[in-house]
């Protein structure tokens, strides 16, 4: 056979090929659907099976599963041979938010969603608006087991003294607290809302009946 004709030939095969490569991408259907990652039993199962693996919206299959706000990050895959993927990783939980008796989850960056768990963790009331703050002080406090939050920011209360913490600079505030109460100061109240200056009021006891 001449290298004429070869080369013909694959003038020929090329378009057939690339022809069959093109069907084979728009039509290939999903064969089967693998739920993976610790948010897998909770993924609402959409029917996936049959429809064509490569032309799935796969952002608005993403934002779906997100609308369950338990779930905090999603990836997909797919796999030329008919499979799709679907990582679900659950959000985890820093501290619990108690809104009318019901309890519900916090993360690390604020957000409440419906969980059920063990009791174990600090205890977050008051103003929604401002958990943020909140979460910011349960991060750095090691001690803490309930936090009130207000527009003026948390208030915790800690070794028989009520913080009353702001809106900034948790840190710096919570290592000059904790020197004042190894400086055996009476139990009482910080005020910490007025940027460097710290107001103590010492606690009245019950005076004469």
């Amino acid at each position: 056979m001449s290298k004429k004709r070869i080369k013909k030939g694959w003038f020929i095969l090329t378009p057939i090929i690339l022809a069959g490569m093109l069907a084979y991408y728009f039509f290939m259907p999903v064969l089967e659907v693998v739920y993976t990652g610790n948010g897998r039993d909770i993924v609402m199962k959409g029917n996936l099976k049959g429809k064509h693996i490569y032309r799935l919206n796969t952002e608005r299959l993403r934002g779906e599963i997100l609308k369950d706000k338990r779930i905090e990050n999603v990836r997909l895959f797919r796999f030329p041979w008919g499979m799709v993927v679907i990582h679900t990783c659950l959000r985890t939980p820093v501290a619990v938010y108690i809104e009318k008796g019901e309890k519900y989850g916090v993360d690390r960056n604020g957000v409440v969603f419906q969980w059920e768990g063990v009791d174990t963790l600090p205890e977050i009331k008051g103003n929604k608006s401002y958990i943020n703050l909140a979460v910011s002080l349960i991060r750095i406090l090691k001690d803490v087991d309930k936090v009130y939050i207000t527009e003026d920011g948390p208030v915790t209360r800690m070794k028989g003294y009520r913080i009353l913490w702001g809106r900034s600079e948790y840190r710096e505030k919570a290592r000059k607290t904790e020197l004042l109460i190894k400086s055996g100061l009476p139990s009482g109240e910080f005020d910490l809302r007025f940027g460097d200056l710290i107001i103590y009021r010492e606690e009245v006891k019950g005076g004469k009946g």
